[in-house]
């Protein structure tokens, strides 16, 4: 009879700790998503910032230097870039199309990987803004 309810003691602790670890996975890929959606937020203003240099530059009525060309260019594929990264938000919020992570530590994967791509979206940005003004 000891025995028994040692066995089922184990069994619960097991499934306490697991339920733990699976509630910082959670908490974790929350706040990994919450962190993306504010980063995108900030980065909006400084995206159309660029695009108004962009356009700027290409309605000048001369013929462009090599590096203006170039950023351009990079410009354009900045936009692309976010584009892609916000569609997949607008694709998983309406859970379309995209089968769900399996478990919390999926999630969690899940959730760091879309919070670096807009990070590095940032980065680019960063990296082009001034350059023309």
């Amino acid at each position: 009879m000891m025995r028994l309810s040692h066995l089922a003691f184990f069994g619960l602790l097991t499934l306490a700790i697991a339920s733990c670890g699976a509630q910082r996975s959670l908490r974790q890929a929350d706040e990994a998503y919450h962190l993306a959606l504010q980063t995108a937020e900030q980065l909006r203003p400084r995206l159309q910032a660029l695009n108004l240099q962009k356009n700027s530059l290409n309605v000048q009525g001369r013929a462009l230097f090599p590096d203006e060309i170039e950023f351009i260019r990079e410009v354009e594929s900045i936009e692309e870039s976010y584009r892609l990264w916000e569609a997949g938000e607008k694709k998983a919020a309406s859970g379309k199309d995209s089968p769900a992570p399996a478990g919390p530590k999926a999630l969690y994967r899940h959730q760091k990987e879309w919070l670096a791509a807009i990070r590095h979206i940032r980065e680019r940005v960063d990296a082009q803004a001034g350059r023309f003004r």
